[in-house]
């Protein structure tokens, strides 16, 4: 007999204390079991137009006409459960749920193919009252048609189950009383304090991430706020991930780096377009939403797509993002991970296309032949870099003196040098005063007026004079904080704002606002939050350019230490001393060494070429120990490598030191 699909779905009950129930009758819990079956289960089933397929025991396995119909059925059911439970000590409360992959439970014959019929009592963690284990085109189809709020809770995987199926938390449609902790029993202090949850985090970017996961490990019940329709923050969705990626793409289509061979005039495609930089792009970026989401469940940590808004310093208000509900939700510890917007003048008309900011590169149309990016901050840069190696005649328009004053002057000459090289040209100590769109003979353009008189002509032009802290939903005045005109809370070196029990990390604090230290100072909120003791070093922090070429840098430079009146000496290596730098064609690269001049103590390690930001957790390391340059002098590197750069470098400074001789003079002059 060939077998017919049937929709079907379990109501299977879960006891707290159920392994204790097999073969044994504690309190009559065994027949209350029964007479919920009997009393509720089997006449909600029936008022959802279902028929019962088969009693497994502990519950039923039912038949409806429609998914809408087995999960309306089983809301009912939980909420009238959580009413039968109330008074009812924990361990012995009964909570159905339903489970079961929807549409997909094969009955042949009477015969029960799957393991379907004991998901729902191998699903742990789920609150009362109670939880729907369905997948995720089953949701599609029940939301908004079913009364009550769902809670994403997770994605379980379970055996004979062909896919995983995502598990939802129903909502209560009001608090129900906590009945008395038996005696002698731990009695969990959330209960009792009334707080939902340890620790809830606003923002779903680096930062965030880090913090939920650093809070989940530490056993916290943890849940994490994203009011965006996808999880990742900015750095996966419009900004570290996808402009980086994008200069990968840019970097192999064009040719570049292969370029010394084949001549200036090489391409690996002839008509680059931005469907080719992108195809790349929103791959990466698929991937690694995937990755964060899979991340965050596999440490227990709850999902919410809502828009987070204080009330309270400890309760916020969510709006939910689907549905048009919002509840209050209280914490012990909150962590404002809410990242930045980009800054917007209001004077001028941003159209996404012609005039337009970094957070709208990947919608543009189309490659231009000229591009006018104002601001050269870090994302101006990057983007000014990669725009020029593709061949795009690019003008950068910044009102300081020099480009990036934090990172090492000379590292600043070798990016400005390789910029006009690309043939960009650089406007410095230049102040704009307005953007205007024209229509001329050459088509649709942007005219840049600058203060001081010149005009400048583009095709499209790139806003880019940095990014303000995302507070404008938050109502902060409600926590008791005030953040800056640029949106940035105030922190301490723990990074908690004046409020105890609220922490702020990454672009909500300001610079550096790296993905990289965003991440670390999420996690070292949490761990100072529950009194957990951690080392950090923000001077040794690692910075990263992603420009064309790359720059990195950690330690300090030549100019902090000339403003402290520190002895030093450098030692450098360009790359096309190295087998490797020949071999990769990079011949503009530069590794610099600063170290101290009497102890030979390294200082800094600032780099600009190619894997510049890989390259530099070497010297990190060093700096980490507090070694001296004669480790790179002592150490073997892999042959033909770029960490050979290191070992050129120290024999540099050391000859600038004008010592030679043997290993054991190094020594003895060290000592």
């Amino acid at each position: 007999m060939a077998a017919t699909r049937r929709l079907a779905a379990i109501l299977a009950a879960d006891v707290v204390g159920y392994s204790r129930l097999m073969g044994a009758d504690e309190e009559g819990t065994h027949e209350r079991l029964k007479a919920h079956l009997a009393q509720l289960v089997e006449p909600k089933i029936e008022e959802h137009r279902g028929r019962v397929v088969k009693n497994t025991g502990d519950g039923l396995l039912a038949e409806f006409a429609s998914v809408i119909e087995a999960v309306a059925c089983a809301v009912a059911v939980q909420r009238e459960m959580a009413e039968r439970n109330a008074g009812i000590a924990d361990e012995r409360r009964i909570t159905f749920r339903i489970g079961g992959n929807l549409g997909d439970i094969i009955v042949e014959d009477g015969d029960i193919h799957g393991d379907g019929v004991n998901i729902a009592a191998r699903l742990e963690g789920i609150a009362e009252p109670g939880g729907i284990c369905i997948s995720e085109d089953a949701f599609r189809q029940v939301r908004g048609k079913v009364d009550a709020e769902f809670v994403d809770i997770g994605e379980q995987t379970l055996k004979n189950i062909a896919r995983p199926l995502r598990v939802y938390r129903i909502l209560p449609q009001s608090p129900l009383p906590r009945p008395p902790p038996l005696a002698g029993a731990e009695v969990n202090a959330m209960a009792e304090d009334s707080f939902d949850y340890d620790l809830l985090v606003i923002g779903s970017g680096p930062a965030g991430q880090r913090a939920a996961i650093q809070g989940a490990k530490l056993n916290k019940k943890v849940a994490i706020v994203e009011r965006k329709a996808v999880i990742g923050g900015s750095s996966v969705n419009l900004g570290t991930i996808p402009s980086k990626t994008l200069r990968e793409a840019a970097l192999d289509l064009c040719g570049y780096r292969a370029r010394e061979f084949y001549g200036a005039s090489y391409t690996v495609k002839e008509r680059i377009t931005m469907q080719d930089l992108l195809f790349r792009t929103d791959q990466v970026i698929e991937h690694e939403i995937d990755v964060t989401r899979h991340q965050l469940r596999r440490n227990g940590v709850e999902l919410i797509a809502a828009t987070a808004s204080f009330v309270a310093p400890n309760t916020v208000r969510l709006d939910y993002v689907e549905g048009g509900h919002s509840r209050r939700v209280k914490a012990r510890k909150i962590v404002i991970a809410a990242g930045a917007e980009t800054a917007r003048d209001q004077h001028i008309a941003f159209d996404g296309k012609l005039i337009f900011t970094s957070d709208d590169v990947l919608q543009l149309d189309r490659l231009p032949r000229t591009l006018a990016v104002v601001g050269a901050g870090v994302i101006g840069c990057e983007y000014a870099s990669i725009f020029a190696a593709l061949g795009v005649r690019v003008t950068l328009i910044d009102r300081r003196a020099r480009l990036l004053p934090f990172v090492d002057q000379e590292i600043v000459d070798e990016f400005c040098h390789h910029l006009r090289e690309n043939r960009a040209t650089l406007r410095l100590n230049e102040s704009v005063d307005r953007l205007e769109i024209i229509e001329d003979g050459n088509g649709t353009r942007v005219r840049i007026h600058l203060d001081s008189g010149k005009t400048i002509l583009a095709e499209k032009a790139l806003y880019s004079v940095g990014r303000t802290g995302a507070v404008s939903q938050l109502n902060l005045a409600e926590a008791g904080l005030e953040p800056d005109s640029r949106g940035r809370l105030a922190v301490d070196d723990h990074y908690r704002t004046h409020v105890p029990n609220i922490y702020a990390v990454g672009d909500m604090i300001g610079f550096p606002a790296l993905a990289s230290t965003s991440m670390e100072q999420g996690r070292l909120a949490v761990c100072h939050a529950f009194g957990v003791k951690t080392h950090s070093a923000p001077e040794r922090f690692p910075y990263g350019i992603y420009a064309v070429p790359e720059i990195s840098m950690v330690g300090r430079n030549e100019g902090e230490l000339t403003e402290a009146a520190t002895p030093y000496e450098v030692g450098k290596a360009r790359y096309k001393e190295i087998a490797r730098g020949q071999i990769l064609g990079d011949v503009i690269g530069l590794l610099k060494l600063i170290f101290h001049s009497e102890s030979r103590q390294l200082l800094g390690v600032h780099i600009i070429g190619e894997g510049a930001s890989e390259l530099i957790h070497i010297g990190q390391a060093v700096l980490s120990f507090g070694g001296r340059i004669d480790y790179f002098i002592d150490t073997v590197f892999n042959y033909p490598t770029l960490a050979e750069c290191y070992k050129v470098a120290a024999f540099d400074g050391i000859n600038r030191l004008g010592i030679l001789g043997s290993p054991d003079d190094l020594f003895k002059t060290a000592r």
